[in-house]
């Protein structure tokens, strides 16, 4: 079996401007050694937990048909984009949808009464299973599953108000949002999680104390430096 990311992140977990001003960085000649330092950490947890922290598609290849429930690697899994083969000729085939389904389980799983096509394939790694992987609260919910108490886990960039909740289901521990919305803000306080609401101004600052933010996160902090706060 063979694995790799065919369409990578669009972001990553963290900014490049986060990562500077945890790190006291107020020059911008590091900046490309941060960001690649942010792809590499998130790589590394990703390869340790065998599953995917942001949205991206991967695809698997195999050699023969799975006979059971195919667990697709480094899930939460989302979607199943395409299955696809190459038969004895070269030839690369779509498998219909209707013959498969994405299990809850994140299994790709073959309909009752079908089975997979039967011509001959080209060799090792004819079948290409293409999917895409997973959305936030899904990466939450399964992080909250394996490791429960052994970390402490939080949810953001929230900007929405029902994502307050949604995190809160999925197990995160704390909440953080770049942005001073009220209704956001509300929200979040709501859940009575700890929560870190961003804002730059000073009236931004004083709108987020106002609605109960216990940490009010300077954001950007890249665009004022260290000696802002």
């Amino acid at each position: 079996m063979e694995l790799k990311v065919v369409t990578p992140p669009a972001a990553e977990p963290l900014s490049t401007a986060e990562a500077k001003l945890h790190l006291r960085v107020d020059h911008t000649s590091d900046d490309t050694l941060i960001s690649a330092l942010i792809v590499a950490a998130r790589e590394h947890v990703e390869n340790y937990i065998v599953g995917s922290l942001v949205e991206q598609t991967r695809a698997v290849y195999l050699s023969s048909w799975p006979y059971f429930p195919f667990r697709l690697p480094c899930g939460p899994v989302q979607s199943i984009e395409s299955v696809k083969y190459t038969d004895s000729d070269g030839v690369e085939n779509t498998v219909s949808t209707d013959l498969y389904y994405l299990s809850p389980g994140g299994e790709l799983c073959i309909e009752p009464f079908e089975s997979w096509p039967t011509a001959r394939l080209r060799g090792p790694g004819a079948i290409e299973i293409t999917y895409t992987t997973p959305n936030a609260a899904e990466v939450v919910r399964a992080l909250d599953a394996r490791f429960g108490e052994q970390i402490l886990l939080g949810m953001g960039t929230l900007t929405d108000p029902a994502q307050a909740a949604e995190a809160q289901a999925a197990g995160a521990r704390y909440l953080v949002s770049p942005i001073t919305d009220e209704a956001l803000g509300r929200a979040m306080v709501a859940t009575g999680l700890p929560v870190m609401i961003g804002a730059l101004t000073p009236t931004e600052v004083f709108r987020a104390h106002r609605l109960g933010s216990d940490v009010v996160k300077l954001f950007p902090g890249s665009a004022v430096g260290p000696e802002y706060a």
